[in-house]
């Protein structure tokens, strides 16, 4: 998708984009915490693309063919002048985006849950999507489960932009490798099974000529149906607020299911989403928690959790609020409207209280 970008919010920030070594690192200017905020930090943060790795051949004939990749970054974090208390955490989505023409997926959605509120690094975060390159992996030297990290492999994909989104005690904010806005920067693609019924979820933080949204199934990755199409919620397809999204259908059957969002705009360019799965009998990913309604007026499910698992729900500032053991649902107890975080095997996952 060609990136037509526009100013959209104050706060919006600028990163610069630069390879160093083997890797390509996205640096993040420093951001500091806003006026009132009863914390004070900085943070510099930067994401590096560490590697590739080859997880498909479609078919190759030595010039020409067609193949499934995933990427693998890290990230670092430098906190300076911080009265952060310990214990507490925050979540990145990132965006990383490719202008290669070979790539049927040019960009892909990575979240980083649970993210500690500290100086350090973690490493071998996959975005959620496998993007299909279209030449021939023999002619560039690859096979099938390889892993790459030289320079000439990493650039040949052509990753030159990314926007972040991260929230913090008072600070919630996007930034991105641009001073102008995404078309439309959304969350990734959740999937959730509640008797029988499959429900996609997806967030858009902003909107510009925004039509709507495609959704599309499939079983094997390659072969794409059109199952539904879910208009933008904006009257004219621009928004500057966060808007919630869901489609439904019957589960169908007890195959693999594989799901996609093709959002569309005004003009006619497109993004895919990240694809996801359901593996047979309707279960999701065994990693995929989600929450839902989000948001949600007073109650709340999770897929992906067994009952009795214990949960602890956070607010803006990493303050504890509420904890128990998952059942069914989550009565929330005396939550005003607002933004929150649960804390579920190791996971933060944010939603929203209306």
């Amino acid at each position: 998708m060609k990136h037509r970008f526009h100013q959209w919010i104050t706060c919006l920030l600028l990163l610069s984009t630069h390879s160093l070594f083997s890797q390509v690192v996205y640096q993040f200017p420093t951001v500091t915490n806003p006026a009132g905020c009863p914390y004070s930090y900085d943070i510099s943060i930067s994401i590096k693309l560490d590697s590739v790795s080859v997880t498909n051949i479609y078919f190759d004939d030595g010039t020409t063919g067609s193949f499934a990749f995933q990427t693998h970054f890290s990230y670092t974090n430098i906190f300076s002048n911080s009265t952060l208390p310990a214990g507490t955490f925050y979540t990145y989505e990132m965006i990383i985006f490719s202008d290669n023409p070979n790539l049927n997926q040019p960009s892909q959605t990575n979240n980083v849950s649970g993210v500690p509120l500290e100086t350090g690094s973690a490493g071998n975060y996959r975005p959620s999507n496998n993007p299909t390159y279209n030449s021939s992996a023999s002619a560039l030297g690859l096979v099938l489960g390889g892993v790459y990290t030289s320079p000439t492999i990493l650039n040949t994909l052509g990753y030159d932009s990314a926007v972040i989104h991260i929230n913090l005690p008072c600070l919630d904010t996007t930034m991105s490798t641009d001073n102008n806005l995404l078309p439309v920067l959304w969350s990734p693609l959740q999937v959730a099974v509640v008797d029988k019924q499959v429900t996609l979820s997806w967030q858009t933080y902003t909107e510009q000529q925004n039509a709507g949204f495609s959704i599309e199934r499939s079983t094997d990755g390659r072969n794409w149906t059109k199952i539904g199409f879910v208009l933008s919620q904006t009257a004219d397809g621009n928004s500057s607020t966060i808007l919630s999204y869901s489609f439904s259908e019957t589960l169908p059957g007890n195959n693999q299911c594989l799901y996609r969002v093709i959002q569309h705009d005004l003009d006619g360019n497109q993004a895919i989403s990240n694809i996801a799965r359901l593996r047979p009998g309707g279960a999701s990913d065994r990693n995929s928690i989600t929450v839902f309604p989000n948001p949600t007026a007073g109650k709340i499910r999770l897929s992906g959790v067994n009952s009795n698992t214990p949960f602890n729900i956070y607010d803006n500032n990493g303050r504890l609020l509420q904890k128990g053991l998952y059942q069914q649902y989550i009565q929330l107890q005396v939550l005003k409207p607002g933004v929150y975080w649960i804390q579920v095997q190791q996971k933060a996952i944010r939603f929203v209280v209306q």
